[in-house]
């Protein structure tokens, strides 16, 4: 970037998004609204668009498609009035995905698609790929056409093996592999397990209970008992905030 974010709006962001992994949910979320009234408050452009982008991606692992759609809209006409490409590019990806969420999947694969081309043709920073090949996966998923986006979280997995905060990356390739012609329960529960032990190790709690509720599932799909029912329950009420999040939600529906 010739420009850089403000050091306190880094700070925040970073802040909110590793507290929502981490399980302080209200913390995080607070956090990353933070980040965004401080951005606007010091009257720095760049700034606005990196809180901007981040949250919105933070309202795509929480489920809150409208929100990201409302701040992907927001991201696009400030970048766009300020030039900043990479912003404009992840505004359009970040549109696409949480359009494919809110159930129109041909536009938001089409949206989602327009913006990775135009990203290949830029020189970002690398780090954003694998999240970016991530949710293009997820998108794929969405419209049916599983093989692909099998080999987009593969080339993902094989960038961010060494990456410790990529542990969902295994969880989204599990998923698809119960979405194949004859689903992989065997394999997917095995790598649900993987992922519950990685997460435990490095603290993040919100991935732990995505991949403890699909693991409960998973096993109840195998007729295997103890299917992890004990360890769900634990984990829910080891929240203290969240628990109108769409994970927290989903998790106590399938326990009740």
């Amino acid at each position: 970037f010739r420009l850089g974010p403000n050091t306190g709006v880094a700070a925040r962001v970073a802040s909110g998004i590793t507290l929502w992994l981490t399980g302080d949910v209200g913390k995080g979320v607070s956090r990353a609204s933070d980040a965004l009234d401080f951005a606007r408050k010091i009257d720095h452009p760049f700034s606005v668009s990196y809180a901007l982008y981040h949250k919105g991606y933070l309202s795509l692992l929480r489920g809150r498609y409208d929100e990201c759609v409302d701040l992907a809209h927001e991201l696009r006409a400030i970048s766009t009035e300020h030039d900043y490409a990479i912003w404009q590019t992840l505004s359009t990806v970040l549109e696409g995905a949480a359009i494919s969420g809110l159930g129109d999947v041909e536009v938001g694969l089409a949206k989602t698609e327009a913006g990775i081309d135009l990203y290949q043709g830029l020189t970002p920073p690398p780090v954003f790929w694998p999240f970016l090949l991530s949710l293009r996966a997820t998108v794929h998923a969405r419209a049916g056409d599983t093989a692909t986006a099998m080999g987009l979280i593969d080339e993902a997995l094989a960038i961010g093996k060494e990456d410790q905060a990529l542990p969902w990356l295994a969880m989204g390739r599990a998923d698809l592999l119960l979405e194949l012609p004859e689903p992989d329960l065997e394999e997917a529960a095995a790598s649900y397990a993987t992922t519950i032990a990685v997460a435990e190790t490095l603290g993040l709690k919100m991935v732990q209970l995505q991949a403890t509720t699909r693991l409960v599932r998973c096993r109840r799909a195998q007729d295997t008992l103890p299917d992890g029912s004990e360890e769900l329950a634990a984990l829910i009420s080891s929240f203290k905030s969240g628990h109108d999040e769409p994970d927290l939600l989903a998790a106590a529906d399938l326990l009740s």
